[in-house]
């Protein structure tokens, strides 16, 4: 199975920095993307996805997330074509905040779900850099800030 590493860092207010490549996060690929255009996403998220109620439309969700991430040349879409015979490919999402809170696994290429492809399965993963600059102490992530909220699981 190839991996392909996506690494979500904050740059800005405003902006993100995204590190993409092959296995290797040592041998990587930088692009920077605007947080405007996902705002609405996370706001939708956390109304419709970790909300009470199911979300209404997936495909709309996923699609809107995989645009948002692919951007307007479509880089996703070729670095994904660079393997056409790979059957299987992990996409590893390494991202925090309200970044990590979004459902990877939903994305939607405009065709279908990349979990669903015919010709070739895409599996988002979510992973943890190992970034010693930014070590997550266990305590934060129990912490009461953070909210309880349902478990939601697609296959």
């Amino acid at each position: 199975m190839a991996i392909l590493h996506l690494d979500l860092r904050p740059l800005s207010a405003t902006h993100v920095t995204l590190r993409y490549g092959w296995e290797n996060l040592n041998r990587h690929l930088s692009r920077t993307l605007p947080l405007e255009d996902l705002a609405e996403i996370a706001a939708q998220m956390e109304q419709d996805y970790y909300g009470d109620r199911y979300p209404t439309d997936l495909v709309a969700i996923g699609r809107r997330l995989y645009g948002w991430l692919d951007g307007g040349d479509r880089w996703l879409a070729r670095t994904l074509a660079e393997r056409p015979r790979e059957r299987l490919i992990g996409l590893a999402v390494a991202a925090t905040g309200d970044l990590a809170q979004l459902p990877w696994e939903v994305l939607h290429d405009g065709q279908e779900f990349l979990i669903n492809q015919r010709r070739r399965t895409v599996v988002p993963l979510r992973w943890c850099s190992a970034d010693p600059e930014a070590p997550v102490p266990l305590a934060a992530v129990a912490s009461e800030a953070t909210p309880n909220r349902a478990l939601n699981v697609l296959f």
